[in-house]
């Protein structure tokens, strides 16, 4: 009777399986034409939602997977170009490289992320962004870059604790899942930087001995469909160039259950005054990467609790705004970069309520100004009142003969006069060299001066 029972069971699997696997189609992959060079670092994201498999009934999110999708798709993509470094991929270049075909969560992860890096390379970017929402113990948050030229990968990972949540009203949860995305954004641009500034440096050469103006009507942007990415549901008929990957069914531990707690976005607004504190680069080198991983859960939560619970607490802290380094066009990525390393380390230094670029950015919008984070040094102190601060840094990074120069300095917006000052410099075409020497820097402009 139970051999009998068995038996029946393992056929039933049987033809499951084999029904899935009659069922499986091929993910179409249709190739854009090349864009036109540019200094920014093209970048294609994806957000999935996923369950391991030992979740023991669907768990009900707050937010379901499309929602998040589409949402947070938006959001990561309008921050990645408020950055003023990325050329985030069009909905309209998506939908010309994969149609209207469905695409599930776990298909993007599978097989090393194959199918990201393809999508990704067929987009002509230069790095691809996997953002995963997933539930077992606790909410995790998860996210992974890939360089597409070189493969070298980077990732971050999070979770807000079970308990946590329970304690948290429902507008506090999705503004969590928002914040969570960005802390994880910084670290994996605090462990990629060097890479993207070798990107970038690259990408700058190319632009500046390659001069080209786009042609309307060329790029990757023309002639594509008018229809957005939606639900995929089937591919075009008349591929440029296609390359096809086979879709398999995922594993227990890959396949998606239904519907966890949080996840959708919102704009962040206020100003964090306890920034991420990572261990001094020494002690990253040689800490065990259990250690690694427990401090930056620590100051995961730290940050997440002031962003959510202590913003509108007073503090003894100067207000600082760091502005956009200014830099010839085809070096203003890097500068850029440089910039945000100048942030994080004067965040490392501490002492500071540093002023976020969105801010910087919502600033110039409501007075009208030129909408780049790069200003003269009048409308520095001008947008520094604006922003309630008592001190500004401004820099300019150039090139003297065969020498790369970085030169910033701090001013005290009530009484216009510098604090401190401080240049770096490195060997023209190396400018990734700069950013040993930003914690140095950074020490520098903290200083109370003369």
């Amino acid at each position: 009777m139970i051999q009998s029972a068995l038996k029946t069971l393992l056929m039933l699997v049987f033809c499951h399986v084999l029904l899935i696997g009659g069922a499986a189609a091929a993910v179409r992959i249709d190739s854009l034409p090349e864009p036109p060079p540019s200094a920014k670092l093209r970048v294609f994201t994806v957000v999935m939602t996923t369950e391991t498999s030992s979740v023991k009934r669907p768990v009900l999110w707050l937010v379901s997977p499309e929602e998040l999708r589409v949402s947070m798709t938006g959001e990561i993509n309008k921050m990645l170009q408020a950055q003023g470094i990325y050329e985030v991929t069009s909905a309209r270049e998506i939908y010309a490289v994969l149609g209207n075909q469905t695409i599930s969560a776990w298909e993007w992860s599978a097989k090393n992320m194959a199918l990201l890096k393809n999508v990704g390379k067929a987009l002509h970017a230069d790095y691809a962004l996997l953002f995963e929402r997933g539930y077992s113990v606790h909410l995790q948050f998860d996210a992974r870059m890939v360089n597409l030229n070189t493969g070298r990968e980077f990732s971050a990972s999070n979770y807000i604790s079970t308990p946590a949540l329970m304690q948290m009203t429902n507008n506090q949860k999705k503004q969590a899942g928002s914040e969570a995305i960005k802390i994880i954004y910084r670290q994996l641009f605090s462990d990629a930087k060097g890479d993207m500034l070798n990107t970038a440096i690259s990408k700058g050469k190319a632009v500046m001995e390659k001069p080209q103006d786009p042609v309307p009507g060329t790029g990757a942007s023309a002639d594509l469909p008018k229809e957005p990415i939606a639900v995929q549901k089937e591919v075009s008929e008349k591929p440029v160039q296609s390359q096809t990957i086979p879709k398999r069914e995922p594993s227990a531990m890959q396949r998606p259950l239904p519907q966890t707690p949080t996840g959708e976005v919102s704009t962040q607004k206020d100003i964090s005054e306890n920034p991420l504190q990572p261990l001094p680069k020494a002690e990253q080198e040689t800490a065990p990467e259990a250690v690694q991983t427990k401090n930056r859960q620590a100051a995961f939560e730290k940050e997440l609790d002031t962003a959510l619970f202590a913003k509108d607490k007073t503090s003894k802290y100067r207000r600082l705004v760091v502005y956009d380094v200014d830099a010839a066009e085809h070096m203003k990525v890097v500068g850029l970069i440089l910039t945000e390393a100048l942030r994080e380390e004067l965040h490392n230094v501490g002492g500071f309520i540093l002023v976020n670029r969105e801010n910087i950015l919502k600033i110039m919008d409501e007075y009208k100004l030129q909408k780049s984070g790069v200003v003269d040094e009048a409308q520095a102190v001008r947008m520094g009142k604006w922003l309630a601060a008592s001190e500004v840094i401004t820099g300019n990074l150039a090139t003297l003969g065969a020498t790369s120069i970085l030169q910033v300095k701090r001013t005290d917006i009530l009484t216009l006069g510098t604090i401190t000052m401080g240049s770096v410099k490195c060997p023209s075409g190396r400018e990734d060299e700069l950013l040993d020497q930003m914690p140095q820097l950074a020490r520098r402009l903290a200083q109370k001066g003369k």
